[in-house]
């Protein structure tokens, strides 16, 4: 059974600042409605947090050229991103904001399209 982590009001305000500092919030590349925030650090104790509040995995990836600090990367797609950049908007600054926006603009337009490739009666 997995434990879930009880988020408070405090560790989504650290989030927040933590985003605005050093995450990114982008459309896809493929399909621009498929969302992404994502970390990437050397500190691997900040990531964990991180982790622990959105609920991600953690990936870590050897620095090259060798000798250097390992990067430790968590990334949320898709409706999970976008539910943290919903929960997450009102705390952050301006050019933040319109990256937000820009990125919920395009899932938003999507939606239509997910329903119409869906068949009566099948589950989605």
């Amino acid at each position: 059974m997995r434990h879930e982590m009880s988020i408070t009001t405090k560790d989504i305000v650290w989030l927040a600042g933590l985003l605005e500092g050093e995450g990114c919030f982008s459309p896809g590349s493929h399909n621009p409605a498929h969302c992404r925030i994502q970390l990437n650090m050397t500190d691997e104790d900040v990531v964990v947090r991180a982790s622990k509040i959105m609920g991600l995995v953690i990936h870590r990836y050897q620095p090259r050229p060798p000798g250097r600090k390992p990067t430790f990367v968590i990334y949320a797609n898709g409706d999970r991103a976008v539910g943290w950049m919903m929960t997450l908007y009102g705390l952050m600054g301006q050019r933040r904001q319109a990256k937000i926006k820009e990125c919920l603009l395009a899932w938003q337009s999507y939606i239509p399209q997910r329903k119409a490739h869906r068949k009566p009666g099948k589950a989605a």
